[in-house]
Parts: C-alpha cells; sequence; structure tokens
C-alpha cells in the first residue's frame, strides 16, 4: 500500500500516457486511468518502481505505457467497440482487431460504458479492502476496554469527524494520554498484523485509507 505522495508523480505519468494511447476525446479515458492506477496498486508498482533518477524513471513509464495499452485494448473489447479477430482474419487484414463502433458512438455512449466498466469494478476492489482494514480495526477495537482510548483510536484512525492533531484530538475525546502518537503508531502495528496477511500492509493508515475511499466512491455508496 502506498501514500498519496507517492501516488501523485504516478498519476501524473498515467494521465500523459492515456492521452497518448486514447486519441480522441472520449469520456472512458478516466476509466483507462482508473484501472491503470488499479492495476499497478495490485502490482505493488509503486513499491518496485522508483523515479528518482532518469533509468528507474524510464522503467517505471516503459511498465505504465504497456500496462495503459493493454488496459485499453481490454477495455474496448470488454465494451464491443473492437473485436479480437482470428488467424484467417488477421491474414485477409493485415490486423489483430477490428473496430465495430466508431468514434461518434463510442463519444455519444461514455456515459453508459463508463458506468457499467472500470469505475464499477474499482469501486468494489476498493470496497473489499476497506471491509478487511474494517474488520480488523474493529477486532483491536473490541480488546481495548478504555472507551476514550478506544474512540481516540477509532477517530483517529478514521478521521471522519475531527481534523485535528493526535494530541489535540486526544484532549478533545477525553482521552489523557502523555503520548497519543505512539499510542497510535502501536495501535497501527497492531492492525496490521492483520491486515498484512490478507496483502494489505498499513503503511501509513490516514493516507493509505483516504485513497482507497476516494477510489471506492467511484461505484457511489461505502461500505
Amino acid at each position: 500500500m502506498t501514500d498519496s505522495a507517492v501516488i501523485a508523480p504516478y498519476f501524473g505519468i498515467i494521465k500523459k500516457c492515456v492521452a497518448r494511447e486514447v486519441a480522441i476525446d472520449t469520456h472512458y479515458k478516466d476509466d483507462i486511468q482508473q484501472e491503470v492506477l488499479l492495476k499497478l496498486y495490485r502490482a505493488d508498482a509503486f513499491e518496485n518502481f522508483s523515479l528518482d533518477n532518469e533509468d528507474q524513471r524510464n522503467m517505471a513509464v516503459s511498465y505504465i505505457r504497456k500496462t495503459v495499452k493493454r488496459c485499453h485494448i481490454d477495455y474496448l473489447l470488454r465494451n464491443n467497440i473492437i473485436k479480437r479477430l482470428d488467424e484467417n482474419e488477421q491474414s485477409a487484414h493485415n490486423e489483430r482487431y477490428q473496430r465495430l463502433a466508431t468514434a461518434e458512438d463510442i463519444d455519444e455512449h461514455a456515459a453508459f460504458i463508463s458506468g457499467n466498466s472500470v469505475e464499477a469494478e474499482t469501486a468494489v476492489a476498493a470496497n473489499q479492502v476497506l471491509e478487511i482494514i474494517k474488520g480488523c480495526l474493529d477486532g483491536a477495537l473490541l480488546s481495548i476496554k478504555n472507551i476514550a482510548r478506544a474512540s481516540f483510536l477509532k477517530e483517529a484512525f478514521w478521521r471522519q469527524e475531527y481534523d485535528l492533531p493526535l494530541k489535540a484530538l486526544a484532549e478533545t475525546l477525553g482521552f489523557d494520554n502523555s503520548n497519543p502518537t505512539q499510542d497510535f503508531n502501536r495501535f497501527i502495528a497492531k492492525v496490521d498484523e492483520c491486515t498484512s496477511p490478507q496483502g494489505i500492509k498499513l503503511n501509513d493508515a490516514n493516507h493509505q485509507v483516504e485513497i482507497i475511499t476516494q477510489l471506492a466512491t467511484l461505484g457511489g455508496a461505502i461500505v
């Protein structure tokens, strides 16, 4: 899992690569961007690649370009915009794919296509991640008998009502602790013991939850 500060420059590269790959100005560009972002996230690309120097950046950009191309083709096939030709048809037409819809058709039906494909799939995957995190968090909170501490840790994790530094948040919720930041970090480590075996490593919980929640809202309601 990766925080928003790391993802932001990658998303800029994704947008540029999608703009080059998808020549016509259609609504589904946003769908492909989200699909590429999700594929990179699932492949741990944000952890495995770096933009620190030119060689590493070139490797990352090359990988993103290939991912964009695959996602674009998959999207067009999935929504019957193109079809894959068989071997005889490929030989006859010297092409691997045949377009079934014009640019105007695609643009006219873009909103419908969008609502029934990538955004919904992204939201489902993000909601599944949120459900795992929520289950592990709730399980860890059950062992805490101090109600004020439990309220502090839950709010510090989800940030649903207050936008305060941890010390101020602890004071606001009546949790008396000399080092609430240390207490929160220990709690996150405990939650991570539950999420990590399920493929979710909590490196920066607040940023991660914020990103996943944004992806989850693509499909409407959140868990």
